[in-house]
């Protein structure tokens, strides 16, 4: 997205290492790196990463959710009766 000079001046102004592992960036750097893209960064790259976003929107609603829900846990446990409370078993 940025040119190999943009990409020496990003790294100058993050101050960080080129060899470091992303991983290891700290957040407030990466938001940096973002800020500076969306201010140096041209219409065409900005538009490419709209469309990427997009696309990935687009997968994600066709993949399958399996939501945790208690619907398992009540029919796992519905056969079992509570106890019911008593004051003076305390």
């Amino acid at each position: 997205m940025f040119s190999s000079n943009q990409i020496k001046r990003v790294w100058g102004q993050i101050k960080i290492d080129k060899t470091t592992k992303i991983s290891e960036v700290p957040y407030e750097s990466i938001l940096k790196v973002f800020k500076l893209f969306f201010l140096y960064g041209t219409d065409a790259n900005k538009q490419l990463v709209v469309k990427s976003f997009n696309n990935m929107n687009k997968q994600n609603n066709k993949l399958q959710k399996n939501h945790r829900n208690n619907s398992k846990a009540k029919s796992w446990n519905s056969n079992r009766k509570r106890k019911p409370y008593h004051r003076n078993n305390v």
